[in-house]
């Protein structure tokens, strides 16, 4: 028996080892790609590709299908199409009037010096294959850019990608004289890399086989006990993304397996995620200041109790705000049935706010709620005490103070950006269910499975768009975000916010009270009961969701850990993912 187990820890020791030299196998092979991909061409330094909103950019793959892991990592940073050519007339007969970039993707040089003379847009050319033939000054200068990727495999395509938005610089010469105006160490260079990185564990000196092996672990122990269908995982550490993974499926049936774009509702993330960023943006264009009082701003909390609350004061959860309202209460009646004139069962002019199949809420009803939270008591101690509440009117603020429609704002201001097209209120209008991991099967409110609307109650009240929930996105998007925030404020070589409103933001502001202004941060006193890791810098900051997800960057150790997930399908009863302290586990696994 004692034989046995040596045996048996010697062929894990052996399993793990051989694992471990094909990661680092991989890691120097990834290396040697970066370093053999060179940039013959930049004119007007149009790489890496710095402002990708509004631009349309589309990805042109002449006579072959081989460039979908080329695509599949371009859209990681933006919203790009793709459209295949398998003639140069398809290519001379295509409308590009509505084209601001265009990248063509080839493995032969055939048509190549045509094609680029025949583009009168900004443009890239990709050669995905090493030159068999002499590349003449003429073809090169056909593009504003041109890259000799030397390989048509999937690493080389990836990695391509990640250079021409700017997540790895180039710095490759050529190995091999191509023309007489291309000699050996050819090669342009550019800057410091400006997005996100995606990359391997051993890039960072992280054992792949030890940090796949303990959070599979984690993660598969807490689906096997339901605590979760299926959840994304993100880590990065200094601007590079070595860990991206997708577990388990949408439902508990295993049909949908969980995808990289598909999105999960966010629940309070939402809150630092979406009012957050314009109200930064909007407080350090001195439209506003922190102990101004949210009344100066919203005429129906005038003459109330909470005319004195200032915005300081209500970001860090400390305005004696009462925690939550039922806010749905007040549609129905003492035995369960919806009052008169609250709900149609068929959508009217008024009526049109669609909560529920078959359920229909008046356009104005939003105003209920204002009112509501108006007439609510205060706690009676003005001191630390989580609430919703405040939340629900900085989007009323924000456009008071843009003169602008919410979301347009906080999309053209930073999602759009950013790249982040998957962080979206209301998801149904841009994607399809199929997409979107569905929440709780709701018998008190709405009467059948949430799926694609916002689970928060009171978010679906006013139309599924509120400042405290109703926000939906996937891991890659939310990291976007968060590395926004760690960088204090750019991302894509573009600032989006000033370096010290985000660590205005990000402090602590009151003593016994763990918050920052709307974000989240370390216990004070006993970071071991936070949800966050105990190891997790005081520096720290980020924020959880009632439906599980959970974001948080730590600006000293260069750290970011993004989780999604739908803990309450079916239920919200369903605490598993706090009893088996799954978050924090990872979050210290990391650390």
């Amino acid at each position: 028996m004692k034989l046995y187990i040596i045996l048996l820890i010697l062929q894990i020791y052996c399993m793990l080892s051989n694992s471990m030299f094909a990661q680092n196998q991989y890691y120097e092979h990834m290396k040697a790609v970066e370093n053999d991909m060179v940039l013959l061409r930049n004119e007007n330094l149009i790489l890496p590709i710095k402002n990708i909103y509004p631009k349309n950019i589309l990805i042109i793959a002449y006579k072959s299908i081989f460039c979908l892991p080329f695509y599949q990592m371009c859209r990681r940073y933006a919203n790009v199409e793709m459209v295949i050519v398998s003639d140069i007339r398809d290519f001379m007969l295509m409308d590009k009037t509505n084209i601001d970039l265009c990248i063509i993707a080839t493995d032969t040089t055939e048509y190549i010096l045509k094609m680029g003379i025949n583009l009168e847009i900004p443009n890239i050319l990709c050669y995905f294959a090493e030159p068999n033939e002499k590349i003449s000054k003429a073809t090169v200068e056909a593009y504003d850019s041109f890259i000799l990727c030397n390989s048509k495999d999937t690493l080389n395509q990836q990695i391509a990608a990640q250079m021409i938005f700017g997540a790895i610089t180039f710095k490759g010469t050529l190995k091999t004289k191509i023309s007489n105006d291309y000699d050996i160490n050819y090669g342009l260079k550019t800057d410091s890399a400006i997005r996100l990185k995606y990359t391997v564990p051993e890039e960072l000196d992280i054992d792949s086989s030890y940090i796949n092996h303990k959070i599979d672990s984690i993660i598969n122990n807490a689906i096997s006990k339901y605590a979760f269908p299926g959840c994304q995982l993100l880590l990065a550490k200094q601007g590079k993304i070595f860990f991206y993974k997708n577990y388990g499926y949408l439902t508990y049936d295993s049909i949908n397996a969980v995808d990289d774009d598909d999105l999960f509702d966010l629940a309070s993330v939402t809150k630092i995620m979406a009012p957050l960023p314009c109200l930064m943006k909007l407080y350090e264009q001195q439209k506003f200041d922190l102990d101004d009082k949210l009344s100066d701003y919203l005429k129906f909390l005038r003459n109330s109790n909470k005319e004195d609350i200032t915005f300081r004061e209500a970001l860090t959860h400390q305005a004696q705000l009462k925690s939550w309202i039922a806010f749905w209460k007040t549609l129905k009646d003492d035995e369960g049935n919806y009052k008169p004139k609250t709900i149609k069962t068929k959508q009217t002019k008024y009526y049109n706010i669609k909560i529920a199949e078959d359920k229909y809420l008046h356009r104005k009803y939003y105003k209920k709620v204002y009112q509501i939270i108006a007439d609510s008591e205060l706690e009676k101690e003005k001191k630390y005490l989580y609430s919703d509440l405040s939340f629900y009117l900085y989007p009323e603020i924000i456009e008071k103070l843009s003169k602008e429609d919410y979301e347009k704002y906080l999309y053209q201001n930073f999602y759009k950006k950013i790249g982040a097209d998957r962080l979206v209120y209301r998801p149904l209008k841009y994607f399809d269910k199929t997409n979107i991991a569905p929440t709780e099967r709701d018998t008190f409110f709405r009467g059948e499975l949430i799926h694609g609307r916002v689970h928060d109650e009171g978010a679906i009240l006013l139309d599924g768009v509120s400042g405290h929930a109703g926000l939906f996105g996937n891991a890659n998007d939310l990291a976007k975000m968060m590395q926004m925030y760690l960088n204090y404020g750019t991302y894509g070589g573009e600032r989006f916010l000033a370096d010290s409103t985000l660590k205005i933001f990000t402090s602590y502001q009151y003593e016994n009270n763990r918050r920052g202004l709307g974000f989240d941060k370390q216990l004070l006193s006993n970071p071991q009961l936070g949800t966050a890791s105990e190891k997790a810098s005081k520096s720290s900051f980020g924020h959880t969701g009632y439906t599980g997800t959970f974001v948080w960057a730590d600006p000293e150790n260069q750290l970011l850990m993004i989780f999604t997930t739908n803990r309450v399908y079916p239920s919200r009863d369903n605490k598993n993912l706090m009893i088996l302290n799954v978050r924090t586990s990872i979050h210290s696994l990391f650390y």
